[in-house]
């Protein structure tokens, strides 16, 4: 699965005091703005994952045995989605960034697609202020900062690093001038820690 040190701290903490412990961060726009590619990507190729799903832009009952009514569905809702607009990244902004700062207030429903890996806060996965992790690399500088990783653990590793799954587009800090300062400010609240404890500037 993809749980977090978060989930159990004091039991990652006392069972791997011996290792090295590292993890790697990015920026959380840049990294946000990935998962909304990767939702596009996905849905523009007509493949159901759980995020398209949740985001309702697939329908998961479109298989080859169901109705032509459900797979012209599916047909459409990947034609909308596969391609990035204004109206769909706000859309997906909507759907995955609690409107609200009081978590009691947030519907279940909202909670969930919040928390989902693609693109919850990064400190649930590495979370700093409850574990001492030995070194937190950066995707900005992963080449350099995942050798160091490999020289601490003594491997050797000669060439560059492949690089899987990269897209070309616009700069991320396009995307978000269709958001209202509103919106913006939640994004703030969400990814908080984040920005705090990983140093990453708040400003665009």
């Amino acid at each position: 699965g993809h749980n977090g040190a978060g989930a159990f701290p004091d039991a990652f903490e006392q069972q791997f005091k011996d290792y090295f412990k590292f993890g790697f961060v990015r920026n959380p726009y840049d990294r946000y703005v990935s998962a909304y590619r990767m939702c596009i990507r996905e849905a523009g190729r007509g493949r159901s994952g759980g995020f398209t799903e949740a985001l309702g832009w697939f329908n998961k009952r479109s298989t080859s045995s169901m109705m032509s009514g459900a797979r012209k569905k599916a047909k459409r809702l990947a034609s909308k989605y596969k391609k990035h607009t204004d109206e769909n990244f706000r859309e997906f902004f909507e759907k995955t960034i609690p409107y609200e700062s009081d978590p009691n207030k947030i519907s279940k429903a909202r909670r969930a697609a919040a928390i989902n890996h693609h693109w919850a806060p990064q400190i649930y996965f590495i979370p700093v202020d409850r574990v001492n992790f030995d070194f937190v690399g950066r995707f900005e500088n992963f080449e350099e900062d995942f050798k160091f990783v490999l020289d601490k653990l003594g491997i050797t590793h000669e060439g560059e690093i492949a690089k899987l799954n990269t897209t070309k587009s616009s700069k991320y800090t396009d995307y978000f001038d269709c958001i209202e300062q509103r919106g913006m400010q939640f994004f703030y609240h969400h990814y908080n820690d984040d920005f705090e404890h990983f140093n990453y500037k708040r400003s665009l």
